[in-house]
């Protein structure tokens, strides 16, 4: 009896050991730190959310919801509804604006992305980097690419208010997040328009109505007009040259501030996003030359550099 006993124990202790070795072997399969997938960060009006295993679901009414999923920032618009795995989002119907890296997928294509732009049930349309296979400035519907114009708003200060203008007649959204989950206003904006906001930093749009292509947001601090004219940027931007003759090329290097734009006799060139910049001019004869080189901020302000130097022949 006792060695029955003994033995009864024994197989319990071994099935209890196998049971936990399971589990353990279950868990190393599993990656360590995997959060379930899709974040909701933010949601405004009729939200729906679904979690099922490894998916959630997400469905809009008259509302919007921010996701994080993966390396990938989605805005979920009105009547809209999405699917978020690890694999990637699936946008079963509506449009949905997206934003980093990750894989999208709708009714027509599936393809990877890494940039910025527009998701709806049939086309996808690229405001930033390389979604689809095309870039910056494309449109696709998985059979053809065609060229999209992005729309551009323009924001300005004055006395009265803030003065908004665009290209061409747009939606106009304006927030007070930089995702525009909470829309505080939306209008039709056909001529410049002068706006009176409440306190506080709004964020503005210019949206393509009816498909939602919208424009990057412009940033404006309101509190006190008057005081924030005082504050209006009116100093130039740094700029460093040097220019140097060698035969008949000149070489400038130099650097200016970050988002500034060169200009070297009144040629545009290429400024790096540190805010240096290289370039070579070469002259057909030889002589003096006179070499100017502008740095224009984005509020219009110039810096100046010019040198007179003699180039010769070879």
């Amino acid at each position: 009896m006792r060695r029955v006993i003994i033995g009864f124990v024994l197989v319990i202790l071994l099935v209890g050991i196998l049971f936990v070795f399971e589990i353990y072997l279950w868990n190393s399969r599993r990656k360590p730190g995997t959060p379930p997938e899709g974040k909701v960060v933010e949601t405004r009006g009729e939200v729906f959310i679904q979690r099922d295993g490894g998916k959630l679901t997400a469905k809009v009414g008259e509302g919007r919801v921010l996701i994080l999923s993966g390396k990938g920032l989605f805005l979920l618009r009105e009547n809209s509804r999405a699917e978020f795995t690890r694999k990637g989002v699936l946008l079963s119907s509506g449009s949905l604006e997206f934003s980093g890296e990750g894989f999208l997928e709708n009714r027509k294509f599936s393809c990877s992305f890494k940039g910025e732009g527009l998701l709806l049930e049939g086309r996808i349309f690229v405001t930033g980097g390389m979604a689809c296979g095309i870039g910056e400035g494309k449109g696709y519907d998985g059979e053809k690419t065609w060229k999209i114009n992005i729309p551009s708003l323009e924001v300005k200060v004055t006395p009265s208010g803030l003065l908004v203008s665009t290209a061409s007649p747009m939606g106009l959204e304006i927030s007070q997040d930089p995702f525009f989950v909470s829309r505080e206003l939306k209008l039709k904006l056909s001529s410049p328009k002068i706006l009176k906001l409440g306190n506080g930093l709004h964020y503005l749009r210019a949206c393509l109505e009816p498909v939602g292509l919208c424009s990057s947001p412009q940033v404006a601090a309101v509190k006190n007009l008057q005081a924030q004219l005082k504050r209006i940027d009116k100093t130039p931007p740094k700029l460093e040259v040097s220019i140097t003759p060698k035969g008949r090329v000149v070489i400038i290097r130099g650097v200016t501030e970050v988002g500034v734009k060169v200009f070297i006799n009144g040629k545009r060139v290429p400024v790096e996003t540190s805010g240096r910049f290289f370039h070579t001019l070469e002259f057909d004869s030889p002589g003096p030359k006179l070499v100017v080189v502008e740095a224009v901020d984005s509020a219009g302000n110039i810096s100046r550099k010019s040198k007179e130097v003699v180039v010769y022949g070879d």
